[in-house]
């Protein structure tokens, strides 16, 4: 935040954030989302969901003075962590002006676990179809990450 309001160069410039930090047992994570889209947490045996964003906070740079909750989180022996840019849920679907969403991205990769798709040919996949359900390329920056914990 105080980075931000220091190099910003237009007071209407924010940002947003989202940090997990792993436990070293790796079977926990603390979550603080500053207006930024929560992980998505996939685990076998069990639909993948949105970690929760109750508690998420303004983007950096719009209010002075605010307090970001740190949310602590149970993962679980073997799971894998999906963590995005507001690009991949922004993309419209259809030829309305109906965006993907949260919603939307979490029941795309939903189906595409269950067909069996993991790792960077998931990032891929997702991706792709996002890109296809816009109709061609997104207009904001799209970057994913996946962490896996395998025991």
């Amino acid at each position: 935040q105080e980075v931000l309001e220091h190099e910003r160069a237009d007071e209407e410039i924010f940002a947003t954030l989202c940090t997990v930090d792993i436990a070293p047992d790796g079977r926990h994570a603390g979550l603080c989302l500053a207006g930024h889209p929560a992980p998505l947490l996939a685990r076998p045996g069990r639909p993948a969901e949105l970690l929760p964003y109750d508690d998420n906070g303004p983007a950096l740079g719009l209010l002075p003075g605010v307090h970001w909750s740190r949310t602590q989180v149970e993962l679980g022996a073997r799971w894998s962590l999906m963590l995005y840019t507001d690009g991949l849920i922004e993309g419209r679907i259809g030829t309305g002006g109906e965006r993907l969403g949260q919603e939307g991205m979490v029941e795309m990769i939903r189906r595409q676990l269950s067909e069996g798709l993991r790792g960077e040919e998931l990032l891929r996949a997702a991706v792709q179809e996002v890109r296809h359900l816009n109709g061609g390329e997104l207009t904001d920056d799209v970057a994913v990450v996946l962490l896996d914990r395998t025991e």
